[in-house]
C-alpha cells in the first residue's frame, strides 16, 4: 500500500506551536497507534544555540545593537529568498527521505514548504499525487511575517508581506485539499481578498489538534523564586503567540483591570 507523507523541512519541536510542535505530537500519536501508512519526514534535531546565546546575553548594550544589525541583514536576506523560492527545492535532507518511500499522497504545513515540495514532485513527474495544505499560522502567513519584520524595519515588513502574500496565493491554488483546525479558522482568512475564489471548489478538511496533557514539574513557588517574585504578588500566565488573534492583547488590558481593582 502505498503512503502518506507529512513533510516538514525543519525540526521537530515538543514545546513550540505551529508545525513543529503540531507534528511532533501528531508523530506521537501515529506511532502510538501503529499508523505505518502515515509517514512524519522532519529534519534532525538541531540545537537552539542562538535561543541560548540571546538569553544569556539579553542584558547587553552591544549584544542588543548587533542583534539590532543582524535583524535587519536578515530580513533583507529573507526577502531575496522569498523571491527565489519559486525556484527552490526541498532541502537534501527531506528529499532522501521522501525517496526512500512509494507515495499517493503528501501533506505540507506551511505555505513555504509547499512551494518547494511542489516544484519537487513537477521535477519528478509525480503529476499524480494529492497535494494536501495546512497553515499553522494564526491567520495569513504574510500577516505572521509582517508582524514580526515590522519591529525591524516597517518597509522591509511590507515588501516580505507582499511577497508572501503571492506564495500563499500559489499554495492555495495548487492544493488538492485544504485541511484547517475548525471551520471558525476560516474568519481569520477571510479579510484576504483572493481567499473566497482559492477556496471555492476545493475539498476541505478539519481536524482538531491535540496533546496529551504536560506534567508539572516546577511548582509555583520554586519558580516564583527562581524569578524572584514576591509570593504576595498576582501573576499572569499566557501560553501563544503574542498577537491579537491569540487575544493576547485582551489579557494585557483584563490584567490591568484586575490589578487596579487589587491595588
Amino acid at each position: 500500500m502505498k503512503k502518506h507523507l507529512i513533510i516538514i523541512d525543519r525540526s521537530l519541536n515538543s514545546k513550540v506551536g505551529g508545525g513543529r510542535g503540531y507534528l511532533y505530537k501528531l508523530k506521537q500519536g501515529l506511532d502510538k497507534i501503529g499508523a505505518e501508512n502515515f509517514i512524519v519526514i522532519s529534519k534532525n534535531e538541531t540545537s537552539d544555540f542562538k535561543q541560548e546565546i540571546k538569553r544569556k546575553y539579553k542584558h547587553s548594550g552591544i549584544f542588543n545593537f548587533l542583534l539590532k544589525i543582524y535583524r535587519i541583514l536578515n530580513a533583507v536576506r529573507y526577502y531575496f529568498y522569498l523571491c527565489r523560492l519559486n525556484k527552490k527545492m526541498p532541502s537534501d535532507e527531506i528529499i532522501k527521505a521522501i525517496e526512500k518511500y512509494d507515495f499517493d499522497s503528501i501533506h505540507c504545513h506551511h505555505p513555504f514548504e509547499f512551494i518547494t515540495v511542489m516544484n519537487y514532485l513537477k521535477y519528478t513527474n509525480k503529476n499524480n499525487v494529492v497535494k494536501i495544505f495546512s497553515c499553522h499560522d494564526p491567520g495569513l502567513t504574510s500577516d505572521e511575517i509582517y508582524s514580526t519584520f515590522k519591529p525591524i524595519n516597517k518597509y522591509i515588513a511590507q515588501l516580505l508581506k507582499k511577497q508572501t502574500q503571492n506564495i500563499e496565493q500559489i499554495a492555495f491554488e495548487n492544493s488538492d485539499i485544504l485541511i484547517f483546525p475548525c471551520t471558525d479558522s476560516l474568519n481569520y482568512y477571510k479579510s484576504w481578498k483572493y481567499f473566497a475564489n482559492l477556496i471555492e471548489g476545493k475539498l476541505k478538511g478539519y481536524v482538531l489538534t491535540g496533546t496529551e496533557a504536560y506534567k508539572v514539574t516546577e511548582q509555583s513557588n520554586e519558580y516564583r523564586e527562581k524569578l524572584n517574585i514576591d509570593k504576595s504578588a498576582m501573576v499572569f500566565s499566557f501560553l501563544g503567540r503574542h498577537n491579537e488573534i491569540k487575544g493576547y492583547d485582551v489579557l494585557k488590558e483584563a490584567a490591568k483591570l484586575v490589578l487596579a481593582d487589587n491595588e
